[in-house]
């Protein structure tokens, strides 16, 4: 007579040696030991990753030259200009006019809307000033600022001689603009100071 068995199709007899609890605790223990051998390769290959993201922001890293260099120098000259001039009109700083001052003057050389003219100019001043300082969208706001260098020296000089009233400066500031506009301000910028940011990558 067949020994019995489970009424359950595939199962097992009960005094099976794979049923007994010293089989079944190995069975678990090898359970648990290849679970950690698998966390600890995926921690291993996402740790390696994140040296790899590393190595390659540091090959991102931009490698300034003596251009940037330049063009940061002639950025802070320009950019000292603007801010001095705009925090005069702003301000009043420096023995400046003020905002009131420079629309009185404005009005006297014939500019429309006079008060609007003076804001518009000063925040030009200004805040394309700190721009170039700063190195933030360069080419884009070096745009207004040679416009409203050019209507400076229309208006407000006569003849050439800055020594004699000329509209010599003006047309120098705005030719560096100009330049500014279509070549930028150079690599040495802000942004490009900052250290590079590592992408997060989980460690679950």
């Amino acid at each position: 007579m067949p020994k019995y068995r489970h009424s359950l199709p595939f199962s097992e007899p009960w005094n099976s040696p794979r049923n007994t609890p010293k089989s079944f605790a190995q069975s678990q223990l090898g359970f648990f030991r290849a679970y950690g051998t698998a966390i600890a390769s995926r921690r291993a290959a996402n740790l390696g990753q994140t040296t790899r993201n590393s190595n390659s922001l540091m090959d991102q890293a931009p490698h300034f030259r003596r251009e940037d260099v330049g063009l940061l120098l002639i950025r802070v000259m320009v950019a000292s200009v603007l801010l001095f001039h705009g925090s005069q009109k702003l301000f009043g700083l420096f023995d400046g006019p003020g905002l009131a001052g420079f629309a009185g003057w404005l009005d006297s050389l014939g500019y429309p809307l006079p008060t609007l003219s003076a804001y518009l100019a000063t925040a030009v001043e200004v805040l394309g000033g700190l721009a170039l300082l700063f190195g933030v969208q360069v080419r884009r706001v070096a745009v207004p600022m040679a416009i409203t260098m050019l209507l400076a020296a229309i208006t407000a000089h006569t003849g050439f001689n800055f020594t004699q009233g000329g509209m010599e400066y003006p047309l120098i500031l705005m030719t560096v603009l100009i330049g500014f506009a279509l070549m930028g301000g150079g690599r040495i910028t802000m942004l490009n100071l900052l250290p590079p940011r590592a992408p997060i990558v989980s460690m679950s």
